[in-house]
């Protein structure tokens, strides 16, 4: 359906920007030592939409309209090899275009595939929504998107792709609440995994409270590993810590996977709460 050709001709185009790249900042070179795990994560999220018969718009194979230097800090060569790297340049995959977008059309089709309805429009709050990947995704269906991200006296590392998206970005830190959105303020709500930076497992009714209490039609989570499951070591901390507590707590539940990571999801119906 799709034709392989269009995908291979997008990683040309990528490989080529970081030879680019690192032939004018030699301390680049790592990006590009690293991106062949996420091409390859890029061409498994392709033959998913592929094998479901999703037609990849041409657009979303083609690498960001900015060169990749603008990712990099000024100070770039004096923080390669230290812990700021990770507050100051985004990660190597939210770099890549492609990995990004195909990766959320493939979460939208098995997670909110009512957004890929020509006849709906609908409006999406990202929680957490880094390189916004969603925002092409929501937008090409005719839907309205909300970022948020938190960027308290930072900034974000993924301005680039914002502006390149003439995207507003809201200032958010999920661990605070009450979220400052109106009842009711979308109809979808979606945190992908991002909860686990809000706080540990015993607070997150606190957080979908929040989310249920914004949505109208369906909140979204992908969930990573717990705090307090990563912590002690917990075999079961999803089944235990996450699943049980939500099932005892909300109605309305469908439990999935995100097709990217395999990462366990849910979504909820906010109109079937108490």
């Amino acid at each position: 359906m799709n034709e392989l050709r269009a995908f291979k001709r997008y990683i040309k185009a990528e490989k080529t920007s970081y030879a680019e790249l690192t032939m004018a900042r030699p301390a680049a070179q790592f990006l590009q030592d690293r991106i062949d795990p996420w091409i390859r994560r890029t061409r498994q999220s392709w033959r998913s939409l592929d094998g479901k018969g999703v037609q990849i718009p041409a657009e979303f194979l083609e690498p960001y309209p900015f060169p990749k230097n603008d990712f990099l800090s000024d100070d770039f060569e004096d923080i390669v090899n230290t812990r700021r790297l990770i507050f100051e340049v985004a990660q190597i995959k939210y770099q890549l275009r492609g990995h990004n977008l195909l990766r959320e059309l493939d979460r939208c089709v098995t997670l909110y595939p009512e957004a890929m309805d020509p006849d709906t429009q609908l409006s999406i709050l990202e929680l957490s929504a880094g390189g916004c990947g969603g925002a092409e995704v929501a937008k090409h269906y005719g839907n309205s998107y909300q970022a948020t991200d938190f960027t308290t006296g930072r900034g974000s590392v993924y301005a680039p792709i914002h502006r390149s998206l003439d995207l507003s970005v809201i200032d958010f830190d999920g661990s605070k609440t009450p979220y400052d959105f109106d009842d009711g303020a979308f109809d979808i709500v979606a945190c992908f995994q991002a909860i686990d930076a809000y706080g540990y497992e015993d607070r997150y009714q606190t957080f979908i409270d929040e989310m249920l209490r914004i949505a109208r039609k369906k909140v979204v989570i992908v969930f990573n590993p717990g705090i307090r499951a990563k912590e002690e070591k917990l075999e079961n901390g999803f089944e235990d810590l996450i699943k049980k507590p939500l099932e005892n707590t909300y109605k309305g539940l469908t439990f999935l996977q995100c097709p990217s990571t395999g990462a366990p999801a849910v979504t909820i119906d906010p109109q079937l709460q108490g």
